[in-house]
C-alpha cells in the first residue's frame, strides 16, 4: 500500500500529528543509549526513538531532568532507564555503557549529544580552559562512549553510532573558537570510526542540527528578536526545527534499517541553514 502524498507542505502542528500517527515501531527490539539527554537535542532524539519502540538508556549527570524524561517515556508506553554518569570523567562512559547493555541485554544504537559552550569571547582572549573543557566533554566524552559501545555492538552483529555535532565546524563563527575547533575534531573522529569499524557493520555518522525551537534558544530569541528573526528568514525553510520531529526524524533515519548504507557522513538536519550565506552585492534584492 502506498501513501498518497501532496505537494503542499503541512504546517508544523499538522506534520507533527501526522508523524505521531505514522510511528511504525522502526526501532522495535533495539536498545539505544543516549548521552546528554538532559539537553534538548538529546532529549528530542530519545523521545523519538522511544516512540519508535527502542528501549532507551539515558546517560547524564542531571538526575532531575532525566528522571522526568524516564517518566514521560514510560507514561507514553515506552521503556527507559536513567544511568547517572559523566562521560567526560575517566571511566564513567565505560561503566554507563556497560550498565545500559546489561540492563537490556544488548546495545544497538549510541547517540552522543554532549555539547557545551562555555563563553562568547574573542580567540585572543579565550582561556585555554574553555578549549580543554569543550574537548573533554564533547570529543573525549564521545570517544570514550564510542569505544565502550563497540564490543557490545559486535556481539549483536553491528550497530549505529550517531554523534550530534554543531554547525560551527562547517560554517564557523566569531567568539566561539573552542566550539569551532571541537566540532572539527568530532567530524574527524566520526570519519575515522566509520572507516575502521565498518567491517563490524557499525555505521558511524555525524548529525548536524541548526536553529531548533528549544528552551535554551527561546530565551536568546526573546532577548535578540530582530537578529534571530533575521537568521530564520535566511533559512530556506524559514522556520525553526523541532527537536523530536525534525532532528529526531533525521536520527531515526540513521538508526533504522532505512539508513543501512550510510556511514561516515555529515547529515544536516538544519532546514538548509548551512546552504545560505550572505551575498555582499550592491543593489541585490532579497526575495
Amino acid at each position: 500500500m502506498r501513501l498518497a502524498l501532496t505537494s503542499t507542505p503541512a504546517a508544523p502542528n499538522q506534520r507533527r500529528a501526522f508523524t505521531e500517527k505514522m510511528a511504525m515501531d522502526q526501532l522495535k527490539g533495539k536498545v539505544a543509549a543516549v548521552t546528554g539527554p538532559a539537553g534538548s537535542t538529546g532529549r528530542g532524539i530519545a523521545l523519538r526513538f522511544a516512540r519508535e519502540g527502542a528501549k532507551i538508556a539515558l546517560i547524564d549527570r542531571d538526575a532531575a531532568k532525566c528522571d522526568a524524561l524516564v517518566k514521560e517515556i514510560q507514561t507514553a508506553g515506552g521503556t527507559a532507564t536513567f544511568i547517572r554518569a559523566d562521560v567526560a570523567a575517566q571511566g564513567d562512559a565505560q561503566r554507563a555503557i556497560d550498565a545500559a547493555a546489561s540492563e537490556y541485554g544488548r546495545l544497538d544504537v549510541l547517540v552522543n549529544s554532549n555539547w557545551v559552550l562555555r563563553s562568547f569571547m574573542p580567540l585572543l582572549e579565550k582561556p585555554e580552559e574553555d578549549f580543554k573543557a569543550s574537548m573533554n566533554a564533547v570529543f573525549f566524552g564521545t570517544l570514550r562512549a564510542m569505544r565502550a559501545a563497540v564490543p557490545h555492538m559486535r556481539k549483536v552483529g553491528g550497530g549505529r553510532i550517531i554523534n550530534v555535532a554543531a554547525p560551527y565546524g562547517y560554517t564557523s563563527f566569531h567568539n566561539i573558537a573552542d566550539a569551532v575547533s571541537t566540532d572539527w575534531s568530532l567530524q574527524g573522529l566520526t570519519r575515522a570510526a566509520a572507516v575502521e569499524w565498518g567491517k563490524y557493520q557499525i555505521l558511524t555518522n555525524l548529525l548536524v542540527p541548526a536553529l531548533l525551537d528549544i528552551p535554551e534558544f527561546q530565551q536568546y530569541r526573546a532577548d535578540n528578536p530582530v537578529y534571530v528573526d533575521g537568521l530564520i528568514k535566511q533559512m530556506p525553510l524559514r522556520r525553526l526545527g523541532d527537536p523530536v520531529e525534525d532532528l529526531g526524524g533525521a536520527a531515526l533515519l540513521l538508526a533504522s534499517d532505512e539508513g543501512c548504507f550510510i556511514t561516515g557522513q555529515p547529515i544536516f538536519s538544519d532546514g538548509g541553514q548551512h546552504l545560505n550565506t550572505a551575498a555582499f552585492k550592491p543593489r541585490a534584492r532579497q526575495a
